[in-house]
C-alpha cells in the first residue's frame, strides 16, 4: 500500500515534509495508521542523528583548524626569529590535544629541539668571545657580546650572573681610576 511505497521511497531520507507528503493520503484515510507513524518517527531519527554527526564534524573541523593555528603561530614566530616565543608556542601546539590530520606534531617537536639548539649554539659562541674578551681586560665589549647572548637567551641565569659580576669588576675599576685621579 501507500504506507509500503513511501517506506520504500525514505527508508533511508531525511526529508521529513517530503515523507509526509507521501503518507498525507494515508493518513487522511487512518490518522491513527501506526505504520505512518512509525516511518515518520524512523526519518525524524535519522534526521537527529545526521545534524548529531554534522555538528560533531563541524567541532572536529574546528579543533583541527585551532591547532593548524597554534602550529602556524609558532612557525612565524620561529621565522620572526623570536626563538623563545616560537618554542612556547610549539610546545602549545604540542600539549594542546588537538586532532593533528596534518601531522604538524612531529614538526612542532622537531621545530623545538632546533631552537633549543640554535641558542645553545648561538648563547654559547657570544659567551665564549665575551669570557674571552673579559679574559683580555675588555671588560665593555665582554659585557656587550653578553648582552648579545642574553638576548638568545633571556631566561639563563648563568648570563645574568656573568653580566653583573663583570659590571661590578667594571665599576670597580672605573672607581680606582677615578680615585687615583
Amino acid at each position: 500500500g501507500i504506507v509500503n511505497d513511501c517506506r520504500e521511497r525514505y527508508q533511508y531520507s531525511v526529508d521529513v515534509m517530503a515523507a509526509k507528503g507521501c503518507l498525507n493520503e494515508a493518513q487522511n484515510l487512518d490518522p491513527e495508521n501506526s505504520d505512518a507513524q512509525s516511518l515518520i518517527a524512523e526519518i525524524e531519527m535519522r534526521l537527529a542523528q545526521a545534524e548529531e554527526a554534522e555538528r560533531r564534524q563541524k567541532e572536529f573541523d574546528d579543533n583541527v583548524e585551532r591547532g593548524r593555528e597554534l602550529f602556524y603561530k609558532a612557525k612565524n614566530l620561529f621565522l620572526a626569529k623570536k626563538y623563545q616565543d616560537a618554542i612556547t608556542a610549539f610546545s602549545n601546539h604540542l600539549n594542546s590535544n588537538r586532532p593533528d590530520p596534518d601531522r604538524f606534531r612531529p614538526k612542532s617537536e622537531r621545530g623545538i629541539a632546533a631552537l633549543e639548539s640554535k641558542i645553545k649554539n648561538e648563547k654559547g659562541g657570544y659567551m665564549s668571545q665575551a669570557r674571552k674578551l673579559l679574559e683580555s681586560g675588555n671588560h665593555r665589549d665582554a659585557i656587550g657580546k653578553a648582552l648579545q647572548a642574553q638576548r638568545v637567551d633571556p631566561n639563563d641565569y648563568e648570563i645574568a650572573n656573568f653580566l653583573e659580576s663583570t659590571r661590578r669588576e667594571l665599576n670597580s675599576q672605573m672607581s680606582k681610576i677615578f680615585m687615583d685621579a
